[in-house]
């Protein structure tokens, strides 16, 4: 995979949307997102079954967050 800044970038942003979406919606998201890029596809597919399996989230903005 041919992986630039620029295009991890773009990689986490599609994850961090995917995040709150169900099966169903994320196939729809992914099918409308990814269209013909497999690699994009796969690294965004990569990213969000490493989240989900460190059962942690990415927050990709610059909001502060109360503790």
């Amino acid at each position: 995979m041919n992986r630039t800044p620029d295009r991890d970038k773009l990689i986490m942003q599609l994850c961090d949307r995917l995040v709150g979406l169900g099966t169903q919606e994320r196939q729809s998201f992914l099918d409308a997102n990814c269209a013909n890029d497999l690699e994009l596809r796969r690294g965004v597919e990569e990213l969000l079954e490493s989240i989900e399996n460190s059962g942690e989230f990415l927050c990709l903005d610059d909001r502060e967050t109360e503790v």
